[in-house]
């Protein structure tokens, strides 16, 4: 499992093994940066990790698929993916744990859609699949599981007839070209036809809609392995989809009810044998909602309300009782901004989705509180005169406070650290550092000594409690007197040169170049210092 640090945010994720517990959950919220020169975005799936993808969309409509990665915090570019695409959503839509990208492009070409695969080895690739020459294609990729399978949709060529439909399918292997997708739910039309994959697991079932026929009427109907689901008004019709999937074979989605006065579409989830439970909506008796992602712990993320002004909600556990995500959140995404859609929960309790003010629209991130922790500063070498700096960050708005341990490794006495004072206020008289940053996330000291090699680390106080970083040693590499990162003969002459122009002066004393050779702080420059020097020097640091 990967050390997460994302400096942008700066969060650094820890204990990945367990689950988030959503039903206690508080998360802070952080927002995806644009890209440069788009005006608008939105994320659609998040991995274990914490890594995201979705899209960003520019003045003239141009959509740009990014890659959000959790450890290092930069926001990559997927490239320009059309301005339309069938209408299909534009944009990558799915990642898995080995930061391999699925999604949907739009291209200027008949059938308008297209599927692509995207890793950081092999880049963007084309897996749309024509069946044979001069076939419409018509493609798009929704899910991807751990071993790189792929669900999506594809025109694909009906066994022993002669002519394509298109297809739910499954991709196998996308990054062979010559491997095509299969299809994967059967239907009345040949080979499932209008058929979406949508969501796959890690045991390969693929769920989504299959086009089916009652009534005199067509109806899209949600299916998991090519086994059609139940809906909440089977006599009246109505139509469903099952978006997502878990490892224990759970799946979410929404149906139709078309048993009352007038048709509701309620977000639901269906059991493993195929029972239908509804979700409830927010406020109580919203009869408008979808459930478009679920974890295995059965979390289940989506949206209720009105098509306009909507909430992102959270159903934890597989309760249908929702919870409105903008009461959980730690720290604000500002005034006015709502967060509208949840796209995507990973097994570890991240959210990702939209939030909406007015016409606009931002890509967010949620992080569980459980999986917050301070990002811990790098041991530090520095000269005597320094700067020596140790940095921390974390995400949404902390107050900290840097310490210095006065006792030992293993009986640590930590102490607040003051900005201004010798030692910090901390360390007596031993100590010739001067510190500044002590409230902020980075902290500089220079004029150090010896005494002033000691472990350091930060506390931070958040909306979640307090955050205490890990300790970061500080060497204070004396006979580098020329501040050069290197022990080496220069500093030896420096030395030399600056001994023989203040030996025998009292201190302050300093040659040409600045440099002081009161090797031992005592004062006064003499043959203890030279002797203190010789014996520092070849040691080394």
């Amino acid at each position: 499992m990967r050390n997460l640090l994302i400096p942008v945010v700066g969060v650094s994720l820890v204990g990945m093994s367990m689950l988030a517990g959503a039903a206690n959950a508080q998360y802070v919220y952080v927002e995806i940066p644009l890209l440069p020169g788009t005006v608008q975005g939105g994320a659609y799936g998040v991995n274990d990790a914490g890594d995201v993808v979705g899209w960003c969309r520019a003045s003239d409509n141009m959509h740009y698929g990014f890659l959000y990665e959790s450890d290092t915090g930069n926001v990559i570019n997927l490239g320009a993916l059309g301005t339309s695409a069938a209408g299909l959503l534009i944009g990558p839509r799915a990642i898995n744990d080995d930061r391999e990208v699925v999604g949907v492009w739009g291209c200027a070409c008949a059938g308008g859609a297209r599927a692509f695969y995207w890793n950081p080895n092999l880049g963007f690739m084309d897996i749309s699949y024509q069946p044979r020459p001069g076939d419409v294609v018509f493609a798009g990729a929704f899910g991807i599981n751990r071993d790189g399978q792929v669900a999506g949709v594809n025109v694909l060529l009906c066994p022993n007839v002669n002519f394509a439909v298109q297809a739910a399918a499954l991709w196998t292997d996308p990054t062979d070209p010559q491997t095509p997708p299969v299809p994967v739910f059967p239907s009345p039309f040949a080979c499932g036809i209008g058929g979406f994959g949508l969501g796959i697991n890690n045991i390969g079932a693929v769920c989504g809609w299959v086009q089916v026929s009652e009534g005199g009427f067509s109806w899209t109907r949600a299916t998991v392995a090519g086994v059609q689901l139940p809906t909440f008004s089977p006599a009246q019709g109505g139509h469903s989809t099952a978006f997502a999937i878990n490892n224990g074979g759970v799946a979410c989605g929404y149906s139709e009810d078309r048993s009352g006065s007038g048709p509701a579409s309620s977000a639901c989830y269906w059991l493993p044998g195929g029972q239908i439970n509804r979700l409830n909506g927010i406020p109580a008796g919203t009869i408008f909602g979808q459930a478009l992602a679920l974890n295995d712990e059965g979390d289940v993320v989506g949206w209720t309300g009105p098509s306009t002004g909507s909430r992102a909600v959270i159903w934890p556990g597989l309760s249908d009782t929702p919870i409105d995500l903008n009461t959980l959140l730690i720290n604000s995404p500002g005034t006015g901004r709502i967060l509208f859609t949840a796209e995507d929960i990973s097994n570890t309790g991240f959210v990702v989705g939209r939030l909406s003010q007015g016409l606009n629209a931002r890509a967010y991130l949620l992080v569980p509180c459980d999986l917050l922790e301070i990002g811990s500063p790098r041991d530090a070498v520095s000269c005597a005169s320094g700067p020596a700096t140790f940095s921390v960050s974390i995400s949404g708005s902390a107050s900290f406070q840097w310490q210095v341990n006065t006792g030992t490794p293993e009986s640590p006495m930590w102490c607040d650290l003051v900005d201004g004072v010798v030692g910090g206020a901390c360390a007596g008289g031993s100590s010739l550092a001067m510190f500044s940053g002590a409230l902020t996330s980075s902290l500089s000291i220079t004029s150090m000594g010896l005494a002033d090699q000691r472990e350091y680390r930060c506390v931070a106080s958040t909306g979640c409690g307090l955050r205490t970083s890990e300790p970061a040693l500080l060497t204070v590499c004396l006979p580098d007197v020329n501040c050069d990162l290197e022990t080496d003969i220069l500093d030896f002459l420096d030395f030399l040169d600056a001994f023989g122009v203040c030996n025998g002066q009292p201190s302050p004393c300093a040659s040409s170049n600045g440099i002081s050779p009161d090797f031992n702080g005592d004062t006064i420059v003499d043959i203890l210092d030279f002797l203190d020097f010789i014996d520092a020097f070849g040691r080394g640091c």
